[in-house]
């Protein structure tokens, strides 16, 4: 019999899923559903979020390997996909995404030129991205399809408490650029951006993105315990490892306790200067968060240790040895 470490491992860990990951990608059939109605209404789409609830995954092994397998679009049942996130030069990171890989001119190879023009056709307004698509080959045959994950790069270094300060021409030139393809109702161009819900308030000094995204929101539901099991237990249909109705019901229950917990330790982890800049009045609100992040580590992970002890100490203990064979799979970078 093989061991699990012989075996591939089924499951993505803390990772996103990868689009080449989408057969082992389960539990979000109806999410992907609902965003696809949405796009019959709306082309611009913001899908929110905690941090950990799997907006990347959704989009990587949901929403664009359903678009592609023929999903119905102002130009057709063809889409061209082109993936991006904001980083610290937003427009460019955009000009640079549209014209790689040919996307745009399949019979016309990428040059540093075609980069150079699409980066100042975006700086033009909110025209821009629209005089991009209706010059290129793929216009009015296939449809234009721009995700924009990590959206949030947009505001890592602004104050949230502070207006003016948020407002800058390279963000303002972004969301003009990504936002003004909407308006023109015969061009088929979509866009879709993943943006933590902790992050909305960031939007509001923008009044076109703040408008679009209260007609196109999406708000990513927790993960149903009936879906959460499903996402187990599938991944594992044809190999050898198999656990037994009492693991998987306590896996359940401590998914739920770690997952709460990965979601307030992971706003910390990516945001941490903003504890330097709130004011003095929110200090004591956030202490707490901690404490209480704290809090629940200090229950979860001795609880873990102890389940590892127990098992070397009792081999026969089945229901234990079930339990860290799926945390091994599920973090597959422990050695």
């Amino acid at each position: 019999m093989a061991t699990i470490a012989e075996q591939k491992i089924p499951f993505a860990g803390s990772r996103s899923f990868y689009e080449s990951e989408q057969a082992s990608f389960y539990g979000r059939i109806k999410q992907v559903d609902d965003v696809l109605l949405l796009l019959h209404k709306h082309k611009f789409i913001a899908l929110t979020g905690q941090n950990g609830s799997g907006k990347s995954s959704f989009l990587n092994s949901g929403l664009i390997p359903a678009l592609k397998r023929g999903h119905n679009g102002l130009a057709g049942k063809e889409w061209v996909i082109c993936k991006t996130r904001p980083g610290q030069a937003p427009i460019r990171n955009l000009a640079y995404a549209l014209s790689e890989n040919d996307l745009l001119n399949p019979t016309i190879r990428s040059t540093p030129e075609q980069h150079l023009w699409i980066e100042k056709k975006l700086k033009e307004g909110i025209s821009g991205l629209e005089a991009v698509y209706r010059q290129s080959e793929i216009f009015g045959k296939k449809n234009l399809m721009i995700v924009i994950d990590q959206f949030e790069d947009l505001f890592l270094n602004t104050d949230r408490y502070n207006n003016a300060a948020a407002l800058n021409e390279d963000t303002n030139q972004y969301i003009n650029a990504i936002t003004g393809a909407n308006f023109a109702e015969e061009i088929a161009v979509y866009v879709v951006i993943a943006l933590g819900a902790e992050n909305i308030i960031d939007i509001s000094p923008y009044r076109r993105l703040q408008d679009l995204l209260n007609q196109g929101q999406y708000l990513l539901p927790r993960i149903s315990g009936v879906d959460l099991k499903r996402i187990i237990l599938n991944p594992l249909v044809g190999s050898k490892i198999s656990f037994s109705p009492e693991s998987i019901d306590a896996i359940l229950r401590n998914l739920v306790l770690i997952c709460a917990c990965f979601q307030i330790f992971s706003f910390y982890y990516i945001k941490p200067g903003l504890l330097l800049k709130i004011r003095i009045r929110k200090i004591l609100l956030y202490s707490l968060m901690i404490w209480q992040m704290l809090e629940i580590f200090n229950i979860v992970l001795p609880c873990i240790l102890n389940y590892i002890i127990i098992i070397w100490m009792k081999e026969e203990n089945k229901f234990l040895k079930n339990y860290l064979k799926f945390w091994y799979l599920l973090n597959p970078w422990v050695k």
